[in-house]
């Protein structure tokens, strides 16, 4: 069986004066999303929505002082209309970019393998940290929790453009049902849990040596909804890279991917001018 792939977190950065709250309610749902200052102490204190969405009218940022945070809840809900606000973003100006992004995917363990696995990477992790002119540079990982809360976290949060997480979603979601490959909820038996595996993708500029770089995950964005295969292909050579046999899922090397997007049947729309659809 297939395993889906979804957009499960997403940041838009915004040039000064290009974005407003009416634009974004537009693109997003054509209607009111509610949106509330959460604190009346500034003119720049966030807006949030219960639609899942975090604006902040000023974040530091000289050229993108706007972002607007989308939630796994709000990434749930606006799914089928984000590629129309990324157009309006992208195509008004020159900074518009998407400053974070997040892709996971789900597997479902048996609490034994959970618990093998955990246990797997915490003597990995000792061991790495004994020997450290034998460990790969680019799988420097760590581990937070105990036991089935245990969290397997690869890279550096405030620094890494890559940064990993596998952690039991069963303990946060305790209905244990996920989206099968066909877009349907599936139970999960009663000895096993449901393994996130979750990938955070953010933009860095950096100027080294040789110069300015920039990681710019924007493109992963529309892979998603319009290329697949190329989402696939990239998120399987960042697991392969920070992976191995004490990482990976099992059956890693055969398993297959799809997008909600496709599991579900979602359609989805970026053309502004075009009205949303009555059944969104």
């Amino acid at each position: 069986m297939k395993t889906v792939v979804k957009l499960d977190y997403a940041t838009f950065a915004f040039e000064k004066g290009t974005i407003s709250i009416p634009k974004i309610e537009d693109a997003l749902a054509q209607c009111d999303l509610h949106f509330a200052q959460t604190s009346n102490a500034s003119e720049n204190s966030p807006y949030n929505s219960p639609a899942g969405l975090f604006y902040k009218p000023n974040n530091g940022a000289k050229q993108c002082p706007h972002s607007l945070q989308v939630s796994g809840h709000g990434c749930e809900l606006l799914r089928p209309t984000l590629p129309r606000l990324a157009s309006l973003m992208q195509d008004g100006h020159v900074f518009g970019h998407f400053s974070r992004l997040d892709f996971c995917f789900d597997v479902v363990m048996t609490k034994q393998r959970w618990r093998e696995f955990y246990l797997g990477v915490i003597s990995a992790s000792v061991d790495e940290m004994n020997n450290p002119d034998k460990a790969r540079k680019v799988r420097k990982f760590m581990y937070q929790g105990y036991g089935d809360e245990t969290t397997v976290y690869i890279g550096r949060r405030t620094s890494s453009a890559v940064f990993c997480r596998i952690y039991n979603k069963s303990l946060q979601s305790p209905q244990s049902i996920y989206n099968g490959a066909c877009g349907e909820l599936l139970g999960v038996p009663d000895d096993s849990y449901i393994i996130r595996y979750e990938l955070e993708l953010k933009y860095t500029s950096r100027v080294n040596s040789s110069g300015r770089t920039v990681y710019d995950p924007s493109p992963l964005f529309w892979y998603y909804y319009e290329d697949p295969e190329k989402l696939f292909a990239y998120l399987r050579k960042v697991w392969n890279r920070y992976g191995n046999d004490t990482l990976l899922p099992d059956g890693w090397e055969d398993m297959e991917f799809v997008t909600d997007i496709e599991a579900r049947d979602i359609h989805f729309t970026k053309d502004l001018l075009h009205p949303l659809s009555d059944d969104l």
